[in-house]
Formats: structure tokens, sequence, C-alpha cells
């Protein structure tokens, strides 16, 4: 088989990737980035998987060429994926032929779908590889450096682009939920939701800040038992959070080795490997502690933080938005009595 000419579809795959970029949906962005390259390259067909880090697996994001039993025999696990393993290493890997390489999982499903020569490339974000995009051939084919290089270039601009929309998405989501209503409880275990799955954390939880007692209260929590939420009265004497009331973003990458929450055992217990603290902050004032947790040892690069900051600043202000909403209502009840009472006394008067 005999690919396009590569400088006859550069052009092309330029314009598809400035319209990708502006895509506001991930999944749409990634999906219109694989069409493009199946057409403009010749491929056979194309996927890209994306890393959930909590559980080491490559989950299906986009493909085009493939049969949809194919593209959903589940998530691949890093640790029985030999090819994938490697890619996710930072490498390139070219397999001749898929149908009988025993580096491939699934030959004889890659010979029933027309498959024979693949090369997977990491797709990396942020300097780190995140996921793999994979390019098919229908015949065997040697992949030449062009071709690879083009391929590492969409790989990165698929990294990018599913970023970038995906936390634009994230955020129309908070602003959407946290502000259809004004239940506490409800905004913030909303917040919480949108903010495990738009960075893929394992759990996450809320501590108010109570300025005259000087206690962190417990506010909402996702993905962590009872057990560890009444580990005890979290006092905001810890140095790890006077840091973060202080404003600042506070990262535990390997919390085993480096410790600093009040309760470091417990947390280990609850199989907590890293932990990333986001100020609260409303009017310059700390208000309390968004927390992130992992199971599994991990960084935490800029960008993720600058994308929790703004998440924190919704958050501050939903939640200050619901208490001054409560206090208007407890002192509406408090009016409303009080003038009925007024009522009740110039009637019998």
């Amino acid at each position: 088989m005999e690919l396009p000419r590569l400088d006859r579809r550069l052009h092309e795959l330029f314009s598809v990737a400035l319209a990708v970029l502006r895509a506001p949906d991930p999944d749409e962005a990634l999906a219109g980035l694989v069409g493009s390259l199946v057409r403009e390259m010749g491929f056979r067909a194309a996927i890209v998987r994306l890393l959930d880090v909590e559980s080491q697996t490559l989950r299906f994001v986009a493909g085009e060429g493939l049969s949809e039993a194919y593209v959903k025999k589940g998530a691949i696990d890093l640790a029985r994926s030999s090819l994938d393993e490697r890619v996710m290493r930072g490498e390139a890997v070219e397999i001749d032929d898929v149908t009988t390489d025993p580096a491939f999982q699934y030959g004889a499903r890659a010979r029933d779908e027309g498959l024979r020569s693949v090369l997977a490339v990491p797709i990396v974000i942020h300097d780190e590889p995140r996921g793999v995009l994979r390019a098919y051939t229908g015949a065997r084919h040697h992949f030449t450096d062009e071709e690879r290089g083009v391929l590492s270039a969409v790989a990165r601009l698929a990294g990018e682009a599913f970023e970038q929309a995906r936390r634009r998405k994230a955020i129309e989501l908070i602003e959407r939920d946290i502000s259809s209503t004004l239940d506490l409880r409800e905004v913030l275990d909303r917040l919480l939701r949108q903010t495990i799955e738009g960075l893929r954390f394992a759990a996450a939880a809320i501590r108010l800040y109570d300025e005259e007692d000087g206690v962190l209260l417990p506010a909402a929590a996702r993905g962590l038992s009872r057990r560890y939420l009444r580990a005890g009265e979290r006092r905001a004497d810890n140095a790890l959070d006077r840091r973060v009331l202080t404003g600042e973003v506070v990262a535990i990458h390997d919390l085993a080795r480096e410790g600093g929450l009040a309760y470091s055992q417990a947390a280990l217990d609850e199989g907590i490997r890293a932990v990333l603290s986001v100020p609260l902050v409303c009017r310059g004032r700390a208000i309390g502690i968004l927390r992130l947790y992992s199971k599994r040892v991990r960084t935490f690069d800029d960008a993720e933080v600058r994308f929790l900051r703004v998440v924190a600043e919704l958050g501050a202000l939903a939640i200050e938005n619901a208490r001054l909403h409560r206090l208007l209502s407890e002192r509406l009840e408090e009016l409303g009595a009080q003038t009925s009472g007024w009522y009740q006394f110039l009637t019998i008067s």
C-alpha cells in the first residue's frame, strides 16, 4: 500500500487542526482530528485512547474506520499491554503485522477488522504522556520518518485540543450547576462532582473555615469513607492548612514520603497517595479549602493548578451566595413571624 504524498496533505491537516482547537466539546475535538487524519493520510483506521490516571487504563475516546464492536471491547489495562506501556514511556512503536505479533493484544480481532500494520505514538499533555494515538493500515506497511513526524505532531495537537476543550466544558458545567441552585449542600456536591470528573481525581472534599473557633468544618465530600471523614477534628493549626488559608496552592506528590496532612496515616489507610489543596477565597478572605485526592503518586502541572484556582473561585462565590440567600431567608422568616405576631396582637386589642 502506498500512502499519499505528505506534502499534499499537510495544508489540509493544518486547517483541520485550527478548527479542532476551537471545538467546544473534547470528544468532538478528537473525533474531528482522527477523522481528518485517516482521510488526509490514507490510513485504514485510527484510534485515540486516553489514560485514566487512577485506574491506569487507556479508555477509548475517538476513532475512525473501526467497527463499534472493536472500539468498545473495553479499556486497556496498561500492565497487560507491552505495546502501550512502551508508548506511555514516550516511544513511538511500530508493528509490521498486528495479526501475528505477540505484542499486540487483539490479533484475531484485528484480522477480522482488516488491520495489518500499526504505528502508535504518545499523546503528550504538558510534557507527560497521557494517551495513545494509533494509526492502522490495511496492508503491511513500513511507516516513513515523515509519517512518524506527522503522526507525532497530530498526537501532540490531539492532547492540547482535548485538554483545552475538556477544561472549557468542565468550567461551563460547574458554572451551570452551581448557579442553578442556592442550596449550599447541593452547590458543594455539584462542584465536587464536576471537579473530580474534570481532572479525574479519585476523591475530593471541601472544608469551610470557622475563623472564630479556628477549625475546618466538613462541608462536602465525594469518594471518601465515613471512617476517614470522622478521623478527628480538623483544627486549622496544621502547617499545610495555614499555608492554604493564606492563599497558597499546596501539592503533596507522594504522601507516604512527604506527609503534611493533619491525619496523614488515616489518609494512607484510605488509599490516598497524592493530594492537592486549593484555597477557597472570597473578597480577599479565605473561607475554606478544596482538597483533591489521588490513589496514585502523581505530579500536578501548572495548567491543572490554574484550572483548580478558577474552580475554587467559582466555588467560593457560589458558597457565599448560598450563605447570603440562607441568611436572607431566615431574616425574612423572622420578620414574617414578627409581623404575624403584631397582627394577632392588634386583632385581639
